[in-house]
């Protein structure tokens, strides 16, 4: 009797093990985000993998979670093409509708929903995004959808770069106020000398230092602060007043109409000097004799240049 009530007991008892293993997997849930106010809520719903957690996604709220304020931004009727995760990254296919609409904040909300339900299932820690089988470019607002994306990138604000403080100045003191009064008489710096050491006055060292060819620091180094007290103003770069030439005596005096044209004119009588009067009758025959070229060249290298510049000469 004993023998038969031990393997009634082990019978149930095995019993209960397959109705237990058989009924788990009905117990099993998966992540799915949606919103409440403006912060992601995340919820469980029965399923085990990334495409029941995504049909749970795209059929939204219960009647009881909206009543509590929770929204999805998942566009009614999206069509999920297929999911899989592979090398740590879930690839999702869904259809055109989820990608509609202008509305940024839209956008971002449904892609922030997508990518949290997704990461962790299988090991899938980025999520990959395809619409219709291609690569999402330009839809989303500054978010590099055509790469895998992860959670925590979406969960970083957005904040703008810090701008960097204002340099502090020195305060004022004479000596700085001498030498910034000694750039402005020198043409190194304008404005007024305000007697701070600041980035007009840096920049005005720096000209003085290139001008007097000392080392280029942008500081006031005992070596500047010398040069400074002998130095001058610098004078423009000029050519000065142009030297008279020879007046060609075989050509007679005429009235010029300024001193410009009488200097071109006297060059040009330069040039006729050049050539002597037996040259200028054997320059028809330079294309016949290359002899003749040859003395014709150290006469006209012996021009000075600034008569060839005026175009007295091919």
């Amino acid at each position: 009797m004993v023998p038969v009530v031990v393997g009634m007991l082990a019978l149930g008892a095995s019993l209960i093990a397959a109705v237990t293993a058989s009924s788990s997997p009905s117990r099993s849930r998966v992540p799915v985000y949606f919103l409440q106010g403006e912060q992601l809520l995340r919820v469980t719903r029965p399923g085990a993998t990334p495409s029941d957690a995504l049909h749970q996604l795209v059929a939204g709220p219960t009647r009881a979670e909206a009543k509590r304020g929770v929204r999805t931004y998942v566009p009614v009727g999206t069509q999920v093409h297929s999911v899989s995760v592979a090398g740590g990254v879930a690839t999702v296919d869904l259809g055109r509708r989820f990608a509609s609409g202008l509305d940024a904040r839209s956008l971002l909300a449904r892609l922030s929903q997508l990518v949290g339900t997704l990461t962790g299932l299988q090991g899938a820690t980025k999520v990959k995004l395809l619409i219709d089988g291609r690569t999402v470019l330009g839809v989303f607002p500054g978010l590099p959808t055509q790469l895998p994306i992860t959670f925590r990138y979406l969960q970083t604000p957005n904040v703008p770069v810090p701008k960097p403080p204002a340099p502090k100045l020195l305060p004022p003191d004479d000596h700085t106020r001498q030498v910034q009064q000694r750039l402005i008489t020198l043409g190194f710096l304008g404005g007024h000398a305000d007697g701070q050491l600041g980035p007009a006055t840096a920049n005005g060292i720096l000209a003085f230092q290139k001008w007097e060819r000392l080392r280029r620091t942008g500081s006031l180094d005992a070596r500047t602060e010398s040069r400074l007290l002998t130095a001058t103003q610098p004078a423009p770069v000029s050519r000065g007043p142009r030297r008279q030439a020879r007046r060609d005596l075989a050509r007679p005096p005429g009235r010029v109409a300024d001193q410009g044209q009488q200097g071109a004119a006297d060059d040009c009588g330069l040039v006729r000097q050049a050539f002597d009067t037996h040259a200028a009758r054997r320059l028809p025959r330079l294309r016949e004799d290359p002899a003749l070229v040859v003395d014709a060249v150290p006469r006209v290298a012996s021009i000075r240049p600034a008569v060839r510049r005026r175009h007295c000469l091919p």
